[in-house]
């Protein structure tokens, strides 16, 4: 699936605003492909304000392109994606004026990261407030040296997207709604067959599929709440701390679990490194290290 991870400077916060920047990150199959950003001449004057938020001035934008000249271009390319956007409901508002403007049809399709890193703490049952974007590039230990501009806020929303997919069905929140659907008879059967504390194994036989599904079942499923149901499997079937260190550190340069199991060579098994990073996610490692 590929996403469009935007993110858009303003000249100001009402509805007759515009767009004076468009920054994005196109990421496919969990990987980025390309990032892109322009400024947009807004044929008006951009207040000291915005400025000194943005650092955008009106020297800056005086040869830039306006934006009826690039909307149709641009919603071309965001056709068959799904956009991501942090505060997607305010980026969204200005992106579909924008193509109002133009005769073309508004986008209703997206995902909100400050909703998502809501519900990804809420699952993980942290307890810490704020969803801001700098709360999301504090908790996930990225770096934005030039916030207020819109490819590096996009850049980091793209970065903490990826780590919340990992744990968080991306399809439940499109449209920025969080989608109640009732849990399914076969998903109910996995969960209560974890909560017997059944292993990986004797849950993929019963349930006749590979481990590698179950694995992907346990993964939801995990919390801080049921760690100690299933803190004994997990003992048994992770490596031990030193192995556990060498992910972490690993982390530190690469987030993603397929990258991460190349970067090791393969040495550990991919479900290894998903708990791993899961467990640090839900500041639960070094406990587990302990344990160990």
């Amino acid at each position: 699936m590929d996403f469009v991870v935007l993110d858009f400077e303003t000249t100001g916060l009402r509805n007759e605003d515009t767009i004076i920047e468009i920054g994005y990150v196109w990421v496919r199959d969990g990987e980025i492909v390309d990032t892109r950003s322009t400024l947009i001449n807004p044929n008006r004057p951009i207040s000291r304000r915005i400025t000194q938020i943005t650092g955008i001035t009106n020297a800056m934008v005086k040869e830039a392109p306006q934006l009826s000249e690039v909307i149709e271009k641009f919603n071309k390319f965001l056709n068959k994606k799904i956009i991501v956007a942090h505060n997607a409901g305010f980026d969204m508002r200005f992106l579909n004026n924008a193509l109002s403007e133009a005769g073309l049809s508004r986008i209703d399709q997206y995902i909100c990261t400050m909703r998502m890193f809501r519900g990804y703490k809420k699952k993980l049952g942290i307890q810490s407030g704020g969803a801001k974007l700098s709360d999301l590039t504090t908790y996930f230990g990225l770096h934005n040296d030039n916030a207020h501009r819109a490819l590096d806020d996009a850049k980091v929303t793209a970065d903490a997207f990826l780590q919340m997919a990992q744990v968080l069905d991306w399809q439940q929140w499109v449209s920025g709604k969080e989608k109640n659907k009732a849990k399914s008879t076969r998903v109910l059967a996995y969960e209560a067959h974890l909560e017997s504390g059944k292993s990986v194994a004797e849950i993929a036989q019963l349930m006749n599929v590979k481990e590698s599904t179950v694995m992907k079942y346990l993964l939801e499923w995990l919390s801080v709440e049921n760690y100690l149901k299933y803190a004994a499997y997990l003992r048994a079937c992770l490596p031990e701390s030193q192995d556990c260190h060498r992910v972490l550190d690993a982390a530190k340069r690469e987030s993603r679990v397929a990258q991460l199991y190349k970067l090791l060579d393969h040495q550990l098994e991919f479900y290894q490194i998903q708990v791993i990073l899961k467990l640090k996610q839900m500041k639960l490692i070094d406990q587990f290290m302990e344990e160990k």
